[in-house]
């Protein structure tokens, strides 16, 4: 997908919301994060689905 593509698509969806983020990076600061350390992670019930990627 191309960078203006995707802006615009962003704009058209307001994006995922910033809690997303943050619950994430909560998430991260966890005395769980041993569990996900090294992991691609992705927000929770995101707007696009998780692309492929290194497992």
């Amino acid at each position: 997908m191309g960078w203006l593509t995707w802006a615009n698509w962003v704009e058209e969806t307001g994006g995922d919301p910033p809690t997303k983020a943050v619950e994430l990076v909560l998430q991260l600061m966890s005395e769980d994060a041993a569990d996900v350390a090294g992991q691609f992670l992705w927000i929770s019930d995101d707007l696009k689905a998780p692309m492929t990627s290194w497992s």
